[in-house]
């Protein structure tokens, strides 16, 4: 191979990892909020609505507890203390759903209900069984927030080191490159 196209593909290599975007899922940039219950921490991805941006605000300044009570065999439900805005229309609430009814309630649902709603989010990466054993047995504080439970949030930067150590050897094989290069090339031209 010689050696322009060998620079060539190096700084090709180069430009590719530097464009590339590593990111992750932060709470504070990313619609997800966590809710504390019975010793589970459970994931909620946020819907885009109103309803949803208007709990994040509240949630931004401060975790919300709520107590819940069981209802009709298929929800957990609790006055939030606030009125958020609603928009309610007839669904179908399912496992995993959270609901906000009548402007102040919140329903975490582990089996299903048709009635008025305004879906807030989804609990993601929980079945349904794991739902219905940790709801359905007894009432419950639930303590909402933007940030996870018990672990540092995602800040990003383990994802930016990722991207600077990917550019550092990067750079360094670059730099060791044009050096055999150019040694080379000083090289052959003692030799003639």
């Amino acid at each position: 191979m010689n050696w322009k196209r060998m620079v060539i593909m190096l700084i090709a290599f180069m430009l590719v990892m530097g464009s590339m975007e590593y990111t992750n899922v932060s709470a504070a940039t990313d619609d997800v909020f966590y809710i504390s219950a019975g010793g589970k921490q459970l994931k909620v991805r946020m819907e885009d609505n109103e309803s949803a941006r208007e709990l994040k605000t509240l949630l931004s300044n401060e975790n919300i507890s709520i107590s819940m009570s069981r209802n009709g065999g298929f929800e957990q439900y609790g006055d939030i203390g606030r009125t958020l805005t609603s928009n309610d229309t007839r669904i179908t609430a399912e496992a995993g759903d959270v609901i906000l009814y009548n402007s102040r309630y919140l329903c975490v649902f582990y089996g299903s209900n048709t009635y008025s709603y305004t879906k807030i989010g989804k609990i993601q990466g929980m079945g349904n069984d794991e739902l219905k054993n940790l709801l359905s047995e007894k009432d419950l504080t639930m303590t909402l927030s933007l940030n996870s439970f018990g672990e540092v949030p995602n800040t990003g930067i383990r994802d930016m080191t990722l991207k600077f150590r990917i550019m550092s050897v990067a750079g360094i094989m670059s730099i060791i490159s044009v050096g055999v290069i150019l040694f080379r090339r000083r090289r052959e031209k003692n030799v003639a």
